[in-house]
């Protein structure tokens, strides 16, 4: 009897650590917690609502990519609210959604230019818009460090 539960629990921590290394250990993350890709131009740091709340750091000339989920269809939509113009610049939006699902979300991701050295906060608010401040149903912020 106690035999079996030990045989459970070991296979149950098992299981968990197993989980644990696919969520946290694969695709490359950094330190600062964004998963990084190298391009023409220089990195590219994609963070999602995961990172929400953590800090990211770039160097000048990278791009921060937002990559956050939205239902369109239900009228919420993602919306920069504040950065710091100094650093970033924001380069783009856009969504990908699903074709062939009516009613169905995607990802919409922002894209941001590393301009300048120093520190900012990229603030995105979930709202519909027509319905003013009190419709916003949830917030995302990312500190961002640049490094020349």
């Amino acid at each position: 009897m106690i035999g079996d539960l030990v045989s459970r629990v070991t296979r149950s921590v098992a299981a968990a650590t197993a989980a644990v290394v696919l969520v946290f250990g694969a695709g490359g993350v950094d330190p600062a917690g964004a998963d990084s890709t190298e391009g023409a131009e220089g990195m590219t740091a994609t963070v999602t609502s995961v990172e929400d709340g953590r800090t990211v750091s770039v160097a000048v000339g990278d791009t921060l990519a937002i990559r956050l989920h939205e239902n369109a269809t239900t009228g919420y939509r993602w919306e920069v609210e504040t950065y710091d113009e100094d650093i970033v610049t924001l380069q783009d939006s856009s969504a990908n959604y699903a074709e062939d699902a009516v009613g169905s979300g995607g990802q919409v991701t922002f894209r941001f230019d590393v301009k300048a050295p120093g520190k900012t906060e990229v603030h995105l608010k979930l709202w519909r818009s027509w319905e003013g401040e009190d419709s916003v149903v949830q917030r995302f912020t990312v500190t961002l460090l640049a490094d020349a």
